[in-house]
């Protein structure tokens, strides 16, 4: 998601910044963001994101991992910022640093896939924008590896390591 994300708001014209735990991931994330940040821990995005940014931090940061990042994303929003969390990768539950929140007017959102689904016209609109950046060469698949599908649980091995950079495939004979 993150990868399509970028992709999407360079379309769009804004200026990116990822981050990744890894310096290796952070080289295959430059030619996908503008920034890329190494953080190995809260403090390390906290510190990377003000370094990049000029302290200002960023307009909107999307969170798939939850739990352990939570209180840094905030930190790292710029002033009336918006952070989205569209994942949970470290645990559905999370400490807020409100004071943080209120003080810079930090708008924090929940989203789900399920949304785009429940509104046909948003739906509508999401197939229509996708497929325009497609054709226009400004959105691409990033896939990491392909498994034929009686592979499965090798590439949820892989997948669970999380080292990989873009898509795990499961190839369906025939298809």
């Amino acid at each position: 998601v993150g990868v399509v994300a970028l992709q999407v708001a360079r379309a769009m014209g804004a200026t990116t910044v990822a981050s990744t735990t890894s310096q290796e991931k952070a080289d295959r994330l430059g030619g996908l963001a503008d920034h890329v940040v190494v953080a190995s821990d809260p403090e390390a995005l906290v510190e990377g994101v003000a370094t990049v940014t000029e302290d200002r931090g960023v307009d909107l940061a999307f969170d798939p991992v939850g739990y352990d990042y939570a209180s840094a994303l905030l930190k790292t929003a710029a002033q009336d910022g918006h952070v989205v969390v569209y994942g949970l990768l470290s645990g559905v539950a999370a400490p807020l640093d409100l004071h943080t929140m209120i003080f810079k007017d930090v708008g924090v959102h929940g989203f789900t896939v399920h949304r785009i689904h429940r509104d046909p016209d948003l739906l509508g609109r999401m197939i229509s924008l996708t497929l325009d950046l497609v054709e226009g060469g400004k959105l691409r698949p990033v896939i990491a590896a392909t498994f034929p599908f009686d592979e499965a649980p090798t590439a949820l091995e892989t997948l669970s390591r999380n080292e990989h950079f873009g898509k795990i495939v499961l190839a369906v004979a025939g298809s």
